[in-house]
């Protein structure tokens, strides 16, 4: 996005500035390093670590961005820096206090989310774990409520190819379009950057694999092998 190079469907896009908004991985070690590895262009990238705010005894603090108290700052620093793609990783470390299985408390600040994205025009993603029991419905395979699902527009899940005996293949598969028609899962690999020591996404053609079939196999490399195993065997 920030280069306009090709999407996996070839379409190229103009670039645009983007903001990442990490709150599992270390920016220096981590976040810059991929950017860079990516190919990205820094200059239309904007990390947002921390929110200045006061401590209990007034003094100048950073701390973590919460939503929904912080969504007014989050929008001004979209319209300032002329975000157009916000990635929220993990969203869910970002609902301050609130109930990640309450439907009610997931929506409304998700709402309010949507609500900052269709005014300014950003596209908001937000990253979210899944879990590892699997799920028969691709909906269902994240972590918490189904809020989470609900409140988004476009949903995709990520996963091992089930069907790839290698297990180094993946598949990106969309689990929910409220948007547009489904788009078909694209397969990828995930290879060492040297020079950067992080993993680079290399994509692929598409997939036959669909969501449903990734969110019912997240099991680990091992374990997919057993399991290709007792296949064999059957």
């Amino acid at each position: 996005f920030t280069t306009g190079s090709p999407l996996p469907d070839g379409h190229r896009p103009e670039p645009v500035n983007c903001a990442v908004l990490s709150l599992e991985d270390d920016t220096e070690r981590t976040v810059v390093p991929r950017l860079k590895a990516a190919g990205a262009d820094l200059d239309r990238v904007f990390i947002l670590d921390g929110i200045d705010d006061l401590d209990a005894d007034g003094f100048q603090t950073r701390r973590p961005w919460r939503m929904p108290s912080d969504l007014a700052a989050l929008r001004e620093f979209i319209v300032a820096h002329a975000i157009a793609f916000l990635v929220l990783d993990p969203v869910a470390y970002m609902i301050g206090g609130a109930d990640g299985n309450a439907y009610s408390e997931v929506g409304a600040i998700l709402t309010a989310l949507r609500q900052v994205a269709e005014n300014t025009g950003c596209t908001i993603l937000g990253v979210r774990h899944i879990r590892k029991s699997g799920a028969s419905d691709a909906r269902d395979a994240g972590i918490g409520s189904v809020a989470w699902t609900a409140v988004a527009r476009v949903e995709f899940i990520v996963g091992r190819d089930p069907q790839d005996e290698s297990g180094q293949l993946r598949v990106l598969a969309q689990s929910k379009n409220n948007l547009a028609p489904e788009a078909p899962s694209v397969a990828y690999t995930i290879r060492e950057d040297e020079e950067f020591e992080v993993g680079v996404i290399v994509w692929g053609g598409t997939s036959s694999v669909g969501a449903r079939a990734l969110a019912a196999d997240q099991g680990g490399p091992d374990e997919m092998s057993d399991r290709i195993e007792a296949r064999e065997l059957l």
